[in-house]
């Protein structure tokens, strides 16, 4: 009985995700599983969120991705050696690095598109704030 359960309830999933995905025009699909996303910039904390999103990504084993979004008025020497090594670790860890444009016309959010389209079941994010307190965030 609980087969047949477990199956009925799996038909019922798939018909409901198919009507799901032709009402929203979504053509493709992509792999259940878990994914993680962190946002990198020059902050002292990204190098943190990078070894955590790491840390998770293997325990899950899991693909991770680190995104850098290029801001309209340039950093800075310090900061740009601190947000190349920033990336630099995460592709030594196995990050894929994604590196972006500034803010696009619509007002749209590069690091969230981005991360839509990886299909994250996790994102971390370092924001660089100009005052001193702690940038950090976490999202899940």
């Amino acid at each position: 009985m609980r087969e047949i359960a477990l199956r009925r309830t799996a038909d019922l999933v798939d018909v409901d995700v198919r009507a799901y995905r032709e009402e929203h025009g979504i053509g493709e699909t992509w792999p259940a599983g878990e994914r993680i996303v962190v946002g990198v910039g020059p902050s002292p904390s990204s190098a943190r969120l990078i070894r955590a999103a790491r840390r998770m990504a293997e325990g899950l084993r899991a693909p991770w991705t680190a995104v850098w979004v290029e801001r309209p008025t340039p950093y800075g020497p310090a900061d740009r050696e601190r947000l190349e090594e920033h990336l630099r670790l995460a592709e030594s860890l196995g990050g894929e690095v994604v590196r972006l444009a500034g803010t696009v016309p619509g007002g749209s959010d590069p690091p969230l598109r981005t991360a839509a389209q990886r299909h994250p079941t996790h994102r971390r994010e370092a924001h660089a704030l100009a005052t001193s307190r702690s940038p950090d965030r976490v999202v899940r």
